[in-house]
C-alpha cells in the first residue's frame, strides 16, 4: 500500500468514530432528555480525543511532506 493510501486509511477510521460520536450526540440532544447531557459530553469528549488524534496525524503527514519537497 502506498503511502498517501496508507494515510489515508489511518486516518479514515478516527474521521468515521468522530462522525457517528457527534451524530449520536445530536440524536440524544434533539430527544431533549436531561439525563442524556452527561451521555452527550462523554461523547463528543471521544470525539474530540479522536479530533485531536487526527490533528496530529495530519501535522506529522505535513511535516514529512515539507522535509521530503526540501531534499
Amino acid at each position: 500500500m502506498g503511502i498517501d493510501r496508507r494515510f489515508l486509511h489511518d486516518i479514515s477510521s478516527p474521521l468515521t468514530t468522530v462522525h457517528l460520536n457527534v451524530e449520536n450526540a445530536v440524536i440524544l440532544l434533539r430527544e431533549g432528555k436531561p439525563g442524556e447531557i452527561k451521555d452527550c459530553l462523554e461523547i463528543l469528549q471521544v470525539a474530540v480525543t479522536q479530533l485531536k488524534r487526527i490533528t496530529g496525524m495530519i501535522k506529522e503527514k505535513r511535516e514529512e511532506l515539507i522535509e521530503a519537497e526540501q531534499k
